[in-house]
């Protein structure tokens, strides 16, 4: 029987990918006590369930195109469309994690089956956490990571953050069963990576050994990105679980800018007409147009314009009647007016 997963975040949102062959029934562990609620699965105790694991450079790759607010940033959808899942690490066993969706309310019971949506099969549930009742804080879903065995867990986006984006803030509880934080090891992070090369720019929270509470209800977080305004991020939920159970939940993913009235990219307190769109570089405020017909001032400036090699008169011309004869986009514009004294036409781009 073929067995299909749903990739959130590949290039066709929806689209069901094949990705192996396994049966669609729940991994058969291969020892009475690994059914045990509790039972901690070590590297090579996970079962004989082949692993649907995906490369990280594979994922990465299928991650979607940036927008400049998170895409289901509460899991509204009920899955993880619009976000790019990976796990691996010390083992791929399909049942040593679980990325799930619960909805408002909803318990998880010890040894129920629920369905992981990296791997696409369902998968029982023994962490010492359970049972569990999950509380969304915007919406009706939350996203989940429940773990049997050591791994690697990740989810991420890419977003475009707008110039004036200030901070990231997103709603997460978690548990941690082995009690103690280690680096690299057993922790939690929220990070901001590079897109091209998934390196890690910042690191908006990570759990750390006599800091933070071993166990924490749903609570809201948040993160500083102005750093990074104007600039395309991959905001990415790191977990590595080596040593024991360490359940979380995460919803609400949202971005605060400072307020830009007229959407042109520059923040009111940074804009000269915040109810004008214009440029950046013209302080937020639109280029002044020359209407046709009016006159220009004689001068040195309007004679030393050079276009296709041709400079005005020493004497300089009466700038008159000028007429716009070509856009060069945004508020470029090139007018010409004619030369009384050798007849020929001259030049001036407004810019």
């Amino acid at each position: 029987m073929r067995t299909t997963i749903q990739l959130a975040g590949s290039l066709l949102l929806g689209t069901m990918l094949t990705v192996g062959c396994t049966e669609n029934t729940p991994p058969e562990l291969t020892d009475k006590t690994d059914r045990l609620q509790g039972q901690w699965l070590t590297p090579g105790e996970e079962g004989a369930a082949k692993s649907l694991a995906i490369p990280l450079e594979a994922a990465s790759a299928a991650a979607v195109a940036a927008d400049a607010e998170f895409a289901n940033g509460s899991f509204e959808t009920g899955d993880y469309t619009g976000w790019t899942l990976f796990e691996g690490g010390v083992t791929t066993a399909p049942n040593s994690g679980t990325w799930g969706i619960a909805t408002n309310g909803q318990t998880i019971n010890p040894l129920e089956l629920v369905f992981d949506f990296f791997d696409g099969i369902n998968v029982r549930q023994r962490s010492p956490g359970l049972p569990h009742i999950y509380t969304a804080t915007d919406g009706n879903f939350v996203a989940f990571q429940l773990q049997n065995g050591s791994q690697t867990h990740r989810m991420f986006q890419d977003i475009a953050l707008p110039s004036g984006a200030t901070t990231i803030s997103w709603g997460m509880e978690y548990n941690n069963h082995n009690e103690r934080f280690v680096p690299g090891d057993q922790v939690l992070q929220v990070n901001v990576r590079n897109p091209a090369n998934d390196a890690v720019l910042a690191t908006l929270f990570s759990t750390t050994q006599g800091v933070d509470p071993q166990s924490i209800p749903m609570t809201t977080f948040t993160g500083d990105v102005s750093a990074f305004g104007g600039q395309t991020v991959r905001i990415s939920v790191d977990m590595i679980v080596n040593n024991f159970f360490f359940d979380a939940a995460f919803d609400n993913f949202t971005t605060t800018a400072l307020p830009d009235s007229d959407g042109d990219g520059t923040p009111d307190q940074f804009d000269d007409c915040p109810n004008d769109f214009g440029p950046p570089d013209n302080n937020g405020c639109p280029r002044p147009e020359v209407p046709e017909g009016t006159p220009i001032p004689n001068g040195p400036s309007s004679c030393e314009i050079e276009v296709d090699g041709k400079f005005g008169t020493n004497a300089c011309v009466e700038w008159a009647d000028i007429t716009p004869v070509v856009s060069l986009g945004g508020e470029s514009i090139v007018y010409q007016a004619l030369d009384e004294v050798d007849g020929e036409f001259l030049y001036l781009m407004y810019d």
